[in-house]
């Protein structure tokens, strides 16, 4: 009886997952494909190389020019990680999606990173989080975003604490190109999501309403990386009566939230929420700590002359996962970072690095037995098993 209740099990999540490569192509129809310009003039999504897989059922199929074309098993199975971009395309792999309209935001989301920015010049530099942290930029920044929320729920005098935030902010000099990169990404992303969802005909006050619901609902308080998300998709939900506009004043020095509140009068009357502040205060200590556990190990290991694993970029498959990253010394750090290689899963804390022939890649700190594809370097004492 246990036997069949788990065959019973597979057989229902593999037809679910076989199903929702037709399920993630109804949304694409009824949104990005049906109404572009309502969610970002300009970008062809017809045109665009877009893969759904799902290497559990085998099966798989490309999206171009309103054809349809299918993967085979052999091409659906070895497709392992979440999704992959490059060349101006996307694959998303369906099996990592808790649903189809999760699947369907990634797909968004990841696309228009590959062929929806092409104009942006803005640095995604600063997006990580320096070491040792200080909290009073989260602090405010969250402030910003509650601020902002507020003034779409209809709060009289949110926005002009918005612009009171935004500007106390800009004193700490962060670099905030990741809220142009990452929040356009999130925008379009949730903006698709709620024209999948209702269709192209929805009113703008309810489409700008659920999408900002959606970004509310998304969390990730004090984490510099989130904010960019969040922040930057706030900013452009209210640049979006002129989005046009802001988009042709957009610089590396000017940000779509800098042109949308350039004429709104500051609020001088700010101060933190003290049960905010007592957060901030403890979440950005925790992350020091945190911090620590990944940067002291690492420099024990090279101090103790042991191997390092390098990875270069262009040898990773699909996307990579960490823990949480910072930067201190000029290094990013990660912290429990998962790789795909043509080789297989690395995991382990690590930085990024030049080495095998000055590439650029990770540096990492790993208990793995791992073969060498190419003639080993140095770093520093340590041995680096060249991948």
């Amino acid at each position: 009886m246990r036997n069949f209740l788990i065959l019973t099990t597979l057989l229902i999540t593999s037809l679910a997952h076989a199903s929702r490569l037709h399920e993630v192509r109804t949304l694409l129809e009824s949104s990005v494909y049906a109404c572009p310009d309502r969610i970002w003039k300009g970008v062809d999504w017809r045109a665009a190389r877009i893969t759904l897989v799902s290497p559990s059922t085998g099966s798989g199929i490309i999206l171009q020019h309103g054809k349809v074309e299918s993967l085979s098993k052999e091409e659906s199975e070895a497709f392992t990680t979440d999704y992959e971009i490059k060349n101006k395309s996307v694959t998303v792999n369906v099996d990592y999606a808790q649903s189809s309209t999760e699947a369907f935001s990634l797909l968004v989301h990841e696309g228009f990173h590959s062929f929806g920015q092409d104009d942006f010049e803005q640095s995604t530099e600063g997006r990580t989080e320096i070491y040792p942290s200080k909290y009073e930029p989260r602090l405010e920044r969250e402030e910003l975003t509650r601020s902002l929320i507020s003034h779409f729920r209809g709060e009289a005098g949110a926005l002009q604490k918005a612009a009171a935030w935004h500007r106390r902010h800009a004193s700490h000099k962060e670099q905030l190109g990741s809220d142009v990169i990452e929040g356009s990404a999130e925008y379009v992303e949730k903006v698709a999501s709620v024209i999948a969802k209702l269709g192209c005909d929805v009113s703008e006050k309810v489409l700008v309403d659920q999408a900002v619901e959606a970004i509310a609902e998304h969390g990730g308080a004090f984490d510099k990386e989130q904010e960019h998300y969040r922040v930057g998709a706030l900013a452009f939900l209210l640049a979006r009566p002129q989005l046009q506009k802001v988009l042709s004043e957009m610089d590396d020095d000017i940000l779509p939230l800098d042109i949308v509140l350039r004429g709104v009068k500051l609020d001088d009357t700010i101060s933190p929420d003290t049960l905010l502040d007592h957060a901030a205060e403890m979440t950005v200590s925790i992350f020091n700590r945190k911090a620590e556990d990944v940067i002291n190990p690492i420099k024990e290991h090279i101090a103790a002359n042991k191997d390092l694993v390098f990875v270069p970029f262009k040898s990773l498959v699909g996307s990579f996962n960490h823990a949480g990253s910072f930067k201190t010394e000029e290094l990013v750090y990660f912290g429990n970072l998962e790789i795909t290689t043509n080789g297989g899963k690395l995991d382990g804390h690590g930085f990024n690095a030049k080495a095998c022939g000055n590439q650029q890649g990770f540096m990492v700190v790993t208990d793995q037995k791992i073969e060498p594809t190419q003639q080993g370097d140095t770093y520093l004492n340590s041995k680096v098993i060249c991948l």
